[in-house]
């Protein structure tokens, strides 16, 4: 990621930019869309998470080095479902139908 959209400063790939701009001037439509979008800058975190980031002990490397798991992990969705009995005897893969709602 070496490319920064020139709206919001975003890293890109080459290969991520609009198929209608060019390699000189490539334009990027999954950040900003061109400009379109504005989102406030964050608050600086915390003191024990900014170490994290920007720490050079083995903590804060791990840290780095797992950080989109613990993020999947704490993103995760519930699922309340009632079960059909009759998908539920046959042989093969379990497999079941959901009559219910996802909660995040």
């Amino acid at each position: 990621m070496d490319i920064e959209c020139r709206d919001c400063k975003a890293l890109h790939w080459m290969d991520e930019r609009l198929t209608r701009s060019s390699t000189s001037s490539p334009l990027f439509g999954t950040c900003c869309l061109q400009g379109k979008v504005r989102l406030n800058l964050l608050l600086t975190p915390h003191s024990p998470i900014r170490a994290l980031y920007d720490g050079d002990d083995d903590r804060s490397k791990s840290f780095r080095k797992h950080a989109r798991g613990y993020n999947a992990t704490n993103a995760f969705t519930s699922l309340g479902a009632t079960l059909d009995p009759r998908v539920l005897t046959g042989s093969g893969p379990t497999s079941f139908t959901i009559h219910g709602e996802l909660r995040h």
